[in-house]
């Protein structure tokens, strides 16, 4: 192929409503061969993925006259949503081409597909999709570290159902004791197995502290008793020179 001595840009304006939109095309000439290829700039306004499109290519002249009509298909390819590619195939179109028009015919995204100017969604691809989109939320690791963030992750939720477990069969034994309580077919000395051991040696250190502060109480009042009776005794005794004196009344001693 020789040379080309002419290249030129063109805007394409198409509805970008459509799932696959042409954006641009490249005109290839050469005046010498007397030849034109086209390059073709796309669109993706999906979210996801396209992988293979199909679409018309009308060629007129200057006078609007139809030159050629091509059907081109792309694929093997992987386009990302909301972004443009350029098929790297070029069109050989009519030297006298001086504009033209696209109609897409077919597309394929990861879980749609673009067919008789509708596009359809199809279920069947949603797992794909899914397991797509999990992966993408693992982290990147090697192959070890995945590994064992797997088996850390199973783990947990072993630990997790065996908690759960074991708080359904607390809250079945409990309601069982109140049950039980309830209806009288248990006597109170046989409680303790029914109730936390905290509890009951809180009970039982509470009863013993009264009756020590009660014993304590019963002995502070005996000893002061005692006292003011002593003190009564002895204020009328005097010592003075080695001699006791006892008062007897206000005028003997």
């Amino acid at each position: 192929m020789s040379s080309f001595n002419k290249i030129q840009s063109y805007k394409y304006h198409e509805d970008e409503n459509i799932c696959v939109s042409l954006k641009e095309y490249i005109v290839f000439e050469d005046e010498n061969d007397q030849s034109k290829f086209l390059l073709f700039k796309f669109r993706n306004n999906l979210m996801q993925g396209c992988q293979e499109i199909k679409f018309e290519v009308y060629q007129y002249d200057k006078d609007d006259n139809l030159l050629q009509k091509d059907l081109l298909t792309y694929s093997s390819f992987d386009a990302k949503g909301q972004s443009t590619f350029v098929p790297s195939a070029k069109l050989k179109s009519h030297f006298k081409m001086e504009k033209i028009t696209v109609k897409l015919i077919y597309a394929k995204f990861d879980t749609a597909y673009f067919y008789d100017s509708k596009l359809v969604f199809s279920s069947l691809s949603f797992k794909k999709y899914a397991d797509n989109l999990k992966a993408s939320n693992t982290p990147n690791m090697t192959k070890k570290e995945l590994k064992a963030y797997k088996k850390e992750q199973k783990r947990l939720k072993k630990e997790m159902k065996k908690d759960a477990k074991f708080k359904n069969e607390v809250a079945t034994i409990e309601t069982k004791n109140q049950l039980l309580l309830k209806e009288k077919k248990v006597k109170p000395k046989h409680l303790k197995k029914f109730f936390d051991i905290k509890d009951i040696e809180v009970k039982s250190s509470i009863g013993m502290s009264n009756f020590i502060l009660s014993l304590f109480l019963i002995i502070t009042i005996g000893l002061s008793t005692w006292l003011i009776f002593d003190f009564k005794g002895r204020s009328n005794l005097y010592d003075m020179k080695n001699t006791q004196y006892k008062v007897v009344d206000d005028n003997s001693v």
